[in-house]
């Protein structure tokens, strides 16, 4: 399930449509959208799926104009997506600053699915401002004309952000719990 602040259609778009389907010369009635959730597979012959990776052809098409003349260009690629994952670690300087620190703090209570209380009641971390985890994107249409749409982190193998190892430095020499609490990043009970 996807919170409705990121579905499709909830911003006055428009949630449900009626077209004439002209082979049936009849009304049809339309939902805008359905998610999809859980990985997928692509059926193209320009995709090969290995235990190892997602390879995909791809051509780039566009125009050179040189003076009058306009001519079509297409640039084949290859893209090769691995499916497994490997370990990430990430080095940040100043990491005892308030940017470091916010960061490195914001990921922790989202692995720990740390709870805190707020003046409007409990607040749960979560990744709603990640481009990644929070967006959707746009897959196609089913068999009845439905809009589909997945998370974007669905599209391809992705390094989950719990999954980070965080290292970095620091020319204060506070340890890392210290300089939390000094550029206050994190609410009282927390």
């Amino acid at each position: 399930r996807f919170p409705a602040r990121f579905l499709p259609g909830r911003s006055g778009i428009g949630t449900r449509h009626n077209i004439t389907d002209p082979s049936r010369d009849k009304l049809v009635n339309m939902s805008s959208c359905i998610n999809q959730n859980g990985n997928f597979k692509v059926e193209s012959d320009s995709v090969t799926y290995t235990d190892e990776a997602i390879i995909s052809d791809y051509s780039y098409e566009t125009t050179l104009v040189e003076g009058n003349t306009v001519k079509p260009v297409t640039t084949k690629m290859q893209f090769k997506t691995e499916r497994n994952v490997g370990q990430t670690g990430v080095m940040l300087v100043g990491m005892g600053g308030n940017n470091g620190t916010t960061c490195i703090a914001g990921a922790i209570a989202n692995k720990l699915g740390l709870t805190w209380e707020t003046k409007d009641g409990t607040q749960k971390a979560n990744y709603f401002g990640s481009l990644l985890l929070a967006s959707t994107v746009k897959l196609g249409n089913d068999p009845q004309g439905n809009s589909v749409y997945t998370p974007m982190n669905n599209m391809l193998p992705l390094l989950n952000p719990n999954d980070i190892v965080w290292g970095g430095w620091d020319i204060n020499g506070a340890n890392l719990g210290d300089a939390m609490k000094r550029a206050k990043v994190l609410d009282h009970d927390l």
